[in-house]
């Protein structure tokens, strides 16, 4: 199995800060969200998205470290990132990148969630939503709005790698687009 076969595969798992909500990521086809037992009956839609949000925010952090140590482990060297990019269409992929702003929303818009690049994440609740749903209900939706999150920001690298990499190459070959 490849690095990134492996990558894909490896779930990355963390909980909220306060323990509450967990959230599991495999590869960028699985997401899995639960609570701890009787949270979801005492807690606001706002403390939700808190919490929401700040376990995206783990989860991210945690991926990213995943990654890197596995890069590492390929190469044979320590693989850090921003360090590993030197070459200048690799610096403007990477100031593009922190710039690229996703979002993914379930529920008929009642579970939104927000990102720009890796740094920066929203998670929003409609007031009401957590009163209005099974606790079931709601831990699929919020799959949902992860997983349509996922496919806007992997829609979104991929234009962006098109653009860096390819497109100055194809233009350089005088095939316009």
């Amino acid at each position: 199995m490849t690095w990134g076969e492996e990558f894909e595969r490896t779930p990355v798992a963390v909980s909220s800060p306060n323990e509450k909500v967990f959230l599991t990521l495999t590869g960028d086809s699985t997401v899995d969200v639960g609570f701890s037992y009787g949270y979801y009956d005492t807690v606001s839609d706002r403390e939700m998205a808190d919490q929401l949000e700040r376990a995206v925010r783990l989860l991210v952090v945690e991926r990213t470290r995943l990654y890197y140590a596995g890069l590492s482990r390929q190469v044979g060297e320590r693989v850090e990132p921003g360090r590993d990019m030197l070459h200048r269409d690799a610096r403007t992929y990477r100031e593009r990148l922190a710039e690229i702003s996703a979002e993914g929303e379930a529920a008929e818009g009642r579970i939104r969630l927000y990102g720009t690049g890796l740094t920066h994440f929203a998670a929003t609740i409609e007031p009401g939503t957590i009163a209005s749903m099974r606790e079931e209900q709601f831990a699929a939706a919020c799959r949902q709005a992860g997983l349509a999150f996922l496919e806007d920001h992997k829609r979104k690298i991929a234009a962006l790698k098109f653009d860096v990499y390819l497109k100055p190459m194809l233009e350089q070959a005088g095939l316009a687009l």
